[in-house]
């Protein structure tokens, strides 16, 4: 079997997928895609085990298993060395300070060394670069929008890097506390004493016409604007923008409204992620494309 296949997988708070990707063509293999929702609270146990069976169920499907992995993962994480630093967020507790890249190696039976974590917003990142909305892009930002902010760099044709952003001063408080679901379901409760449960919600309300809401999207894109003014006078020229999350999907509620605040002279173009979950996935098993192509020769 051809080493430029790789398995790759995303983990979330409520999720894991795997799928195996083909590096020659950057795309997931059809049919190999398997997702199992989990419990992160649960146990360190039922954490693994639920890890393990979408990994085995994915080279099921395919008929083999392939010999590297790479594996997208929100942090705190020691990347390098995947050990869990996720403390007190309510999710993956029971991980804190183990080493998970040794622990699942031994459940799967693959040499440690095949396994790579790498950072969610990288991995996704990464899998649009590759072969999604940012494939021509010199200089890139990848911001994920929804429940915490994620965002990533790569420019000047260098390596996809976490920017870390989410706890950068803004405003009256720091960038996630604006760009994140829980802005819009606060700031629509101050503007109309109305509880929301989700960006969902309120997507529905605007698109009834809606004024409100409407002009909660609206102060929404003025944030981003605003954000993104800032991390283009820290990182130099960028020419293009990739929104992906849940909230991105109501992108065309608030992108004239960037467009705006980055002034007619700016021409970062900002474009919505095309790959949906598979840019992660993609993103993830990319790192043995990119990192260790002497490995996969």
């Amino acid at each position: 079997m051809s080493e430029k296949l790789v398995l790759g997988a995303d983990i979330g708070g409520s999720h894991v997928t795997v799928g195996i990707i083909d590096l020659q063509i950057n795309a997931v293999l059809s049919q190999t895609k398997f997702r199992l929702e989990l419990n992160s609270k649960g146990d360190l146990e039922s954490i693994l085990t639920a890890w393990q069976q979408a990994i085995e169920r994915s080279c099921e499907l395919f008929g083999n298993t392939p010999s590297f992995l790479g594996i997208s993962m929100p942090g705190p994480l020691d990347y390098a060395r995947g050990i869990s630093l996720i403390n007190g967020q309510d999710k993956y507790d029971a991980l804190f300070g183990l080493n998970i890249k040794e622990l699942l190696a031994k459940r799967i039976q693959m040499p440690v060394s095949h396994i790579g974590f790498v950072n969610d917003a990288v991995s996704f990142l990464k899998g649009e670069i590759l072969g999604g909305a940012a494939s021509k892009g010199k200089n890139v930002i990848g911001l994920t929008l929804g429940t915490g902010l994620g965002s990533a760099k790569a420019l000047n044709g260098s390596q996809v890097l976490d920017a870390d952003l989410w706890k950068m001063p803004f405003k009256e408080s720091i960038a996630e506390e604006y760009l994140s679901t829980r802005w819009f379901v606060k700031r629509y409760f101050e503007k109309t004493g109305n509880e929301i449960p989700n960006v969902k919600a309120l997507l529905v309300l605007a698109e009834a016409g809606k004024i409100e809401a409407l002009e909660v999207f609206s102060e929404f894109g003025n944030n981003l604007g605003l954000f993104l003014q800032l991390f283009i006078e820290m990182e130099g020229e960028v020419d293009t923008v990739v929104l992906g999350g849940n909230i991105a999907k109501t992108a065309h509620l608030f992108t004239a409204e960037v467009i705006k605040v980055l002034g007619s002279s700016n021409k970062v173009v900002i474009k919505p992620a095309i790959l949906g979950e598979d840019a992660a996935l993609i993103g993830a098993a990319g790192i043995w494309k990119t990192e260790k192509t002497q490995e996969l020769a």
